[in-house]
């Protein structure tokens, strides 16, 4: 039987569900709030498709409503990290806990997923920082994030024009212009 804990119920189960550190302890719970998440070690040879499709076996993507994979152009493959936005806070935690320290399907060697809290939180902010950040010709594929609704892909422009307040709208029209 196991020994009597005076640690709270909701506070167990979070344990149960945190992921493993490559030390092999358990992970500090999911933050509450956190609906974009950080995903690193990806493989460098993965596209969008087959991140989203690696995602998709182990997350539900209806409450996704943004990934980016951002690319060096130069060598022709991602820079081995994405962001990836949830409509609420319980999808991004289930995400975090079914895909941290997976290992990537479809990669040669072992890499493991490992998955953090973004620095900057929600839709609207990382496609404002998107767009204030970088110039008209990284507003196409495969360089701009991929905006979902309904989960369909969302024109890049509509989705700022959508998410974005009025100053950032105007400073995408102004670089396109």
């Amino acid at each position: 039987e196991p020994a009597p804990t005076s640690q709270p119920l909701v506070s167990r189960m979070m344990q149960s569900i945190a992921p493993m550190t490559e030390a092999g302890h358990r992970g500090a719970p999911f933050p509450d709030g956190i609906v974009t998440l950080m995903i690193k070690n990806i493989p460098d040879k993965y596209n969008l498709k087959a991140l989203l499709v690696e995602i998709g076996e182990h997350c539900d993507l209806r409450y996704c409503d943004m990934l980016h994979l951002p690319s060096n152009e130069k060598r022709r493959c991602n820079v081995g990290y994405a962001f990836i936005n949830f409509t609420c806070s319980l999808a991004a935690e289930r995400c975090w806990a079914a895909m941290s320290l997976r290992s990537w399907s479809l990669a040669q060697r072992q890499k493991r997923c490992a998955i953090c809290a973004a620095h900057l939180q929600g839709i609207s902010s990382n496609l404002s920082n998107f767009v204030l950040s970088n110039e008209k010709s990284r507003f196409q594929p495969p360089n701009a994030p991929v905006v979902f609704s309904n989960s369909q892909p969302l024109n890049f422009f509509q989705a700022v024009r959508r998410h974005c307040d009025e100053p950032v709208v105007r400073e995408m029209l102004r670089k396109c212009g």
